[in-house]
């Protein structure tokens, strides 16, 4: 019997056709904080489906969110609050994992004055200068939170923005009177500075409890018209996560080369919502909170989290 040798078949055998598709480009803007995507991409954690490109910033979630809107990456990390403000004002953005939730033993915002400042809680901040990373970002908001709660009026205090790496010398320069910092910042903070000139005064946590605050992002448009993509960087960030838990010592590695730190500036517990998921009761509170028009659903989703399906 003769063999029938198809032309696609001898083009396949010649190695002159790839029936493999190439992978989509996912450019991601980072920030420069504790983040399981710079974990997923070292070791190869996202599916095939995609090539995620790390672009760091020295702005935050604000600028993020704009480069996402305007096509220039297709996904970033964002505070709630940011993302809340950017879909009010109708850009495309929706959230798809958790990056950032306060817990009573990972508060993850942490807030220092000087050792030796009659500051003892928070009423006390008042006619003080306070720093913040960025105007309406989880920091900015948190202290209003917190300032609210003590009947302090925000224009009893004067707002500094200063990036999370300054904020320390500032401090104890007199440049400020409070700081607030992010990790793996604080936890950097910690190490260099003696509790004899810095001490902490509060926590996110103990201003608001358990609650999710920070997350990765996708241009909600793109999210809709590319779901393979968006579901393989949903899939990455989960399996990174995961990763995290069983492997802390490799996982300080990895961020201290990211982020151009020691590794002994990395906290060795830095805890996520099962799964990286969206915890809808949180971003719900945090829409109350600001006294949002939009739904929380139009904020962040689940919905590209295969993890979930079927729970």
């Amino acid at each position: 019997m003769k063999t029938r040798i198809t032309l696609l078949s001898l083009l396949l055998v010649l190695g002159l056709v790839n029936l493999s598709v190439a992978a989509e480009q996912v450019r991601y803007i980072g920030f420069n904080i504790y983040d399981p995507v710079y974990v997923a991409v070292d070791q190869k954690l996202f599916p095939d489906e995609i090539q995620v490109t790390v672009i760091n910033l020295i702005a935050g979630g604000p600028t993020a969110v704009q480069a996402v809107a305007t096509g220039e990456a297709e996904a970033g990390l964002a505070s709630v609050p940011a993302l809340y403000n950017a879909v009010t004002a109708g850009i495309p953005v929706i959230g798809v994992t958790d990056l950032q939730s306060s817990f009573a033993e990972s508060p993850l915002e942490t807030f220092y004055v000087r050792a030796a400042d009659p500051i003892q809680q928070i009423r006390d901040l008042a006619g003080k200068r306070l720093a913040v990373n960025l105007v309406k970002s989880s920091f900015h908001y948190t202290l209003q939170i917190a300032l609210m709660k003590a009947n302090v009026s925000f224009d009893a205090v004067t707002w500094v923005t200063l990036p999370f790496d300054q904020q320390p010398a500032a401090l104890l320069n007199d440049q400020v009177d409070l700081i607030g910092l992010m990790e793996p910042y604080a936890t950097k903070a910690r190490r260099m500075i003696p509790t004899t000139q810095m001490r902490q005064l509060f926590t996110a946590s103990d201003v608001w409890g358990k609650k999710q605050f920070g997350l990765h992002f996708v241009n909600a448009q793109w999210a809709v018209t590319h779901p393979r993509a968006a579901v393989a960087f949903v899939s990455g960030i989960v399996r990174a996560v995961a990763w995290m838990q069983v492997h802390q010592p490799e996982t300080q590695r990895i961020m201290a080369a990211a982020l151009h730190m020691e590794v002994d500036d990395i906290p060795s517990l830095y805890r996520y919502q099962p799964d990286a998921r969206i915890n809808e009761t949180d971003i719900a509170w945090w829409g109350q909170t600001l006294g949002a028009t939009v739904s929380p659903s139009r904020v962040a989703t689940n919905l590209y989290n295969i993890a979930l399906r079927g729970k």
